[in-house]
């Protein structure tokens, strides 16, 4: 295989890794759940492409003293690859963790506030059951029951 055709083979792979990223980042931009997985899965996938590009370079390199000069380039070529899709898999995570911060997603937070506010109000009732079961005036009251204790003795 000849330079040429390794380096296409490299770029078929960065390509691929970059038209993924776009594809899953507009299938899930208006999917909250699936936006907060895709920085996950961009850094899985520079990371495949880096072990895909090593791997690529190291297939073809020649540890023979003769022909080393020649397969370093390819190596090198392997290498490229594996950075680059790494830097575009990490590149694209950040860019949606920011856009995660940045745009914010109201609507679950305005569901978790909602569903705090409702435990709380249910807490309220509950607490204010126990005092009255305490302090109050009613008969059942351990209030009432102490001072039905202290006249008995």
């Amino acid at each position: 295989m000849d330079l040429s055709t390794f380096q296409f083979i490299n770029y078929v792979i960065i390509g691929v890794v970059i038209v993924t990223c776009f594809y899953l980042y507009n299938n899930k931009k208006d999917d909250p759940s699936g936006l907060k997985s895709l920085p996950s899965i961009f850094t899985i996938l520079g990371v495949f492409g880096t072990f895909t590009g090593i791997s690529i370079g190291l297939l073809y390199f020649d540890s023979d003293p003769n022909e080393i000069a020649n397969s370093v380039s390819f190596l090198l070529a392997g290498m490229q690859t594996a950075f680059i899709s790494s830097i575009v898999g990490m590149g694209f995570a950040v860019f949606v963790r920011i856009s995660n911060v940045v745009r914010g997603n109201k609507e679950d937070n305005l569901e978790d506030a909602e569903k705090v506010i409702t435990y709380l109000k249910r807490q309220n009732t509950s607490l204010n059951a126990i005092k009255e079961g305490i302090v109050g005036e009613e008969e059942g009251s351990l209030s009432n029951h102490l001072k039905l204790l202290r006249l008995d003795f």
